[in-house]
């Protein structure tokens, strides 16, 4: 290294403690360090390293900077009496850490450092491992994976992402869970190649950051047999996509919950329709024989059978091992749907939702258009949360107009759009009439009651 470039290094080191944020460190909670430096146009070549201590403990640790870049990386492994340890640092411990280069005669200088550097409050934990897909039932899938972090990290996050093969990861589908190392993917297409990733990151430590992704895991789905969805309350609907031998076979559909407990027997049954590619039919639910809307819960799963009359025998067709209902929710369309007409030609839809009360997140859908449009020229919009009206505005004069409702559920994944309500229809009033105020129509309606009154009292 030349004169100049040495006092270069010199002036470096006078300014280091402006320039300690080019060294940045994470911790995997185990021995491991990750560091990357961002080093100066002098340094991108010189022989550099990482060293750093625990200060009045035998805890040390050093690795190598690659060169030729402005971005160095090394991953120190944490040692104690040069021993490799698995686990070796605590909450309280914190490291010195410099980055040391040298000149053409091996002289070595600090050129930046990171001083009382708190690991737990920089944690990187690895990347998932084991990752893992297998089917449940025929549109459930379980993914499961393997985080490595020190016992006293409780609170892990999760993030999965899936999406299908030949689509980008910018468009997948995202889902996060907590202390958790599992999920279940519904409302797959069928007959179509997936692929999955997970990474994770800690809550207890302010500071973590999201770990690389693991690697991804790939699989097709099948062509779903026999879809089933839960209303929230005591119905089960399912359709089955026929077999061709069975199209005008008697079939029907039998479902039980499985439960150890034998005090509490959850079972359903209904008749297929008699012909067609897709058989489909509604399971009103018992509970020892008696409809109880709230039977189910969460933790419940059934078993649902196809049986078919074949021969002098009852067969299973297929079944799903597996339902759960509360993964499968679709519920109920909304009902008593109103319209009214406030004032300067506004007008409040309103309607009434049914489902089980701890479902809270229910996002609503509204169509609406004059009577003799398609229903794909709608006006349509939605809202989320608790609402139950909706302002329509800017309607044509002295048309008739109909509007539509539909729900979903935002709480639990795989959930599926309700069927429509039924419409509900109204005439707005021709164009240059004057809009009527409800106070002011009031007000009319009891003076023409006084003034008939007063009439009669004078006859």
């Amino acid at each position: 290294m030349s004169a100049v470039s040495w006092i270069h290094l010199l002036l470096y080191l006078l300014l280091s403690s402006a320039v300690m944020a080019h060294l940045d460190c994470t911790y995997n909670s185990w021995t491991l360090l990750s560091c990357s430096w961002e080093a100066d146009s002098n340094f991108t070549s010189s022989p550099c390293y990482i060293s750093t201590n625990v200060k009045n403990r035998d805890i040390k640790g050093s690795c190598d900077l690659t060169p030729n870049s402005n971005l160095r990386n090394c991953t120190i492994n944490l040692k104690t009496d040069l021993k490799p340890v698995k686990e070796i640092l605590t909450v309280d411990h914190k490291l010195n850490m410099s980055v040391i280069c040298s000149d053409t005669l091996k002289r070595n200088a600090s050129v930046t450092f990171l001083y009382e550097f708190s690991a737990y409050h920089n944690l990187l934990l690895d990347s998932p491992s084991s990752t893992e897909i297998k089917m449940i039932s025929d549109d459930v899938w379980n993914l499961t994976w393997r985080i490595s972090q020190r016992s006293k990290i409780k609170n892990i996050e999760t993030e999965v992402q899936y999406k299908r093969v030949n689509s980008l990861w910018q468009d997948a589908q995202n889902i996060r869970v907590k202390n958790a190392n599992f999920v279940a993917l519904h409302n797959l297409h069928p007959k179509t190649q997936y692929e999955a990733k997970v990474r994770v990151n800690q809550t207890d430590f302010a500071g973590g950051r999201w770990s690389d992704w693991g690697r991804p895991v790939q699989w097709t789905t099948l062509e779903v047999a026999l879809d089933c969805t839960h209303n929230s309350f005591d119905t089960v609907t399912c359709s089955w996509r026929t077999a061709r031998n069975l199209t005008s076979t008697p079939c029907y559909l039998l479902a039980y919950v499985n439960n150890n407990n034998e005090n509490r027997r959850i079972k359903g049954m209904c008749y297929l329709s008699p012909s067609g590619d897709y058989r489909s039919c509604v399971m009103n639910l018992t509970t020892n024989g008696k409809h109880i809307l709230s039977a189910m819960t969460f933790s419940h799963h059934m078993n649902v059978s196809v049986m078919c009359s074949i021969g002098n025998f009852n067969r299973t067709v297929t079944s799903l091992s597996a339902f759960f209902p509360f993964y499968n929710l679709r519920l109920d369309p909304p009902i008593i749907l109103d319209i009214k007409m406030l004032e300067d030609g506004v007008w409040n839809l309103t309607w009434v939702n049914k489902h089980r009360n701890y479902i809270d997140n229910v996002e609503t859908e509204v169509h609406f258009k004059p009577v003799k449009w398609s229903w794909k020229d709608a006006k349509r919009f939605t809202l989320s949360q608790y609402d139950l009206s909706a302002f329509l505005r800017d309607l044509h004069p002295d048309t008739l107009y109909e509007a539509r409702v539909r729900v979903n559920q935002t709480d639990i994944q795989g959930g599926r759009w309700s069927e429509w309500s039924k419409p509900v229809q109204w005439a707005t009033p021709p164009k240059g009439s004057a809009f009527p105020i409800p106070g002011a129509v009031a007000i009319s309606v009891v003076l023409l009651i006084l003034a008939v009154a007063l009439c009669s009292s004078k006859r």
